[in-house]
């Protein structure tokens, strides 16, 4: 218990350190390159978990640029005392540095789970309606989470898992209203977390941009397809300008946000330009960017928009060029394998689940089956760790542990290729089958019972293995292998 108190006066001095840096642009440019040494001698040459050096440089590389947004922000003479405090207290302080501390165990075992951030879509209400929504949101859905039901799994999960990160999803999370309660509510509440909110941003006028700087603990990860003509043909005519005109209100206003992009046949080329990365990072001011390759799930779910295999290996080269030639924090959720230890689903170490809008909690935002409804649990006396210990999460654990998660460099399988449901149908629907896990809506039911469905992702999965086992081999094992047998 005492070691405890000190070790909280501890982060809160170190919290008043750093706001004090933070508040000098010379400090902080000065802290950002001890930093990014430091963390250079423990990811790369320390490498205490033994993985590969490419493995290893991508993180590094990775948490660099991820230091540079944060300096970004907090040079930008337009962020506010409020924003400054969300950044430095709950953001470097209690997600990633406070995180760490609280997961400083050898992973040598693999009975108790830790996840690091929670994701929650609380409302599949979402005033656009685009094409091949994976959560198959419309303007006519009503489904919400009951605030304090969504404010009680905040709380324990900050608690029991120190998790002071939370993503929000959707539907579209400004339109989440219950009881006279909206999602900056949610923000207010749990001023110990930092959240992210992936939008549409068409709500985001000049006084919801105001709001979300005085509230200060939440960035934007803002959607679009590309320029006007690709954004406009999924989401709708004028979303585009809409969009555009949001990003000028969050930073003049000084609100941090990102990009949230999703890769398909029609667009990955132009998302991953020169001419776009100037316009949305140079002029526009995004500091991060997430890319997320279709996924054959949602609304008129189809493996048409899905990225061949040769696609998906060319964006790999462009975003390897991109990590290693710029100062961007950009990461793709498939391509960036390697960084994360491959899959995050099911409450890894490290990892989440998701919190739906009717109270269903899935593995991930992208897998959606479940076994689970956060109203039963609570009503019958339980918690979060049923859901963690529930055989479908549990079975996803073991997956990843056999895949790589947990073997040593030599033994580690391709994690280019990452995903369970995606990269590893095959073993997805075995797993779905022994665990009985049951589909969330009518989209899943119907992916489930479609046989084609299944067998063209199975026969992708032995293309892009072609394509990609080969690199995972030469260009990330084969020096590692060797400096093994010499030492």
């Amino acid at each position: 218990m005492l070691n405890d108190v000190i070790d909280d006066i501890a982060i809160k001095g170190l919290a008043t350190v750093i706001g004090y840096i933070a508040s000098s642009r010379r400090l902080n440019d000065y802290v950002a390159r001890r930093l990014n040494r430091m963390l250079y001698n423990e990811i790369v040459i320390k490498n205490i978990t033994k993985r590969p050096y490419k493995v290893q440089m991508e993180k590094y590389l990775t948490a660099r640029n991820i230091i540079g947004s944060v300096a970004k922000i907090l040079n930008d003479r337009k962020v506010g005392k409020a924003v400054r405090k969300g950044v430095v207290e709950n953001l470097i302080v209690s997600s990633i540095i406070k995180s760490l501390r609280l997961r400083n165990v050898a992973l040598s075992s693999y009975e108790i789970s830790y996840p690091t951030f929670l994701t929650v879509s609380p409302a599949k209400h979402c005033n656009l309606s685009c094409r091949g929504c994976y959560a198959n949101s419309t303007v006519r859905d009503s489904d919400t989470l009951d605030y304090d039901i969504f404010s009680r799994v905040i709380r324990e999960k900050t608690a029991s898992w120190g998790s002071h990160f939370t993503v929000i999803s959707g539907g579209e999370p400004l339109t989440y209203n219950i009881n006279g309660k909206n999602i900056l509510d949610i923000y207010t509440e749990h001023d110990n977390n930092f959240f992210m909110m992936y939008t549409n941003a068409t709500l985001i006028d000049r006084n919801m941009a105001k709001r979300l700087a005085e509230v200060g603990n939440c960035t934007p990860a803002v959607s679009v397809e590309g320029f006007e003509e690709i954004t406009d043909r999924r989401r709708g005519k004028g979303v585009y300008k809409k969009v555009v005109t949001a990003m000028e209100n969050m930073a003049d206003l000084g609100v941090p946000f990102g990009l949230s992009l999703t890769a398909t046949r029609q667009n990955y080329k132009e998302i991953l330009s020169e001419e776009f990365l100037d316009f949305f990072v140079g002029k526009m001011g995004a500091k991060y960017i997430w890319i997320f390759q279709y996924m054959p799930i949602g609304r008129h779910f189809t493996l048409e928009l899905m990225l061949t295999p040769q696609e998906r290996l060319w964006m790999f080269r462009r975003e390897q060029e991109i990590l290693h030639t710029t100062d961007i924090f950009f990461a793709d959720f498939w391509n960036s394998g390697p960084v994360s230890d491959g899959c995050i689903a099911g409450g890894r170490f490290g990892g989440y689940l998701h919190l739906l809008w009717n109270g269903d909690v899935t593995p991930c935002v992208f897998i959606p089956y479940k076994l689970h409804n956060i109203y039963d649990i609570y009503k019958n006396g339980g918690d979060l760790e049923i859901i963690l210990n529930s055989p479908l999460f549990k079975q996803i654990r073991k997956w990843q542990i056999e895949h790589s998660f947990m073997k040593k460099g030599s033994e580690m399988k391709n994690q280019i290729m990452p995903c369970l449901i995606r990269d590893h149908h095959k073993e997805f629907m075995e797993i779905i089958k022994k665990t009985g896990a049951t589909p969330i809506d009518d989209e899943a039911r119907q992916a489930l019972d479609d046989e084609f469905y299944h067998q063209g992702l199975i026969e992708y999965d032995k293309e892009f293995a072609n394509l990609t086992d080969p690199i995972w081999e030469n260009e990330y094992l084969r020096s590692f292998i060797k400096e093994e047998k010499a030492g």
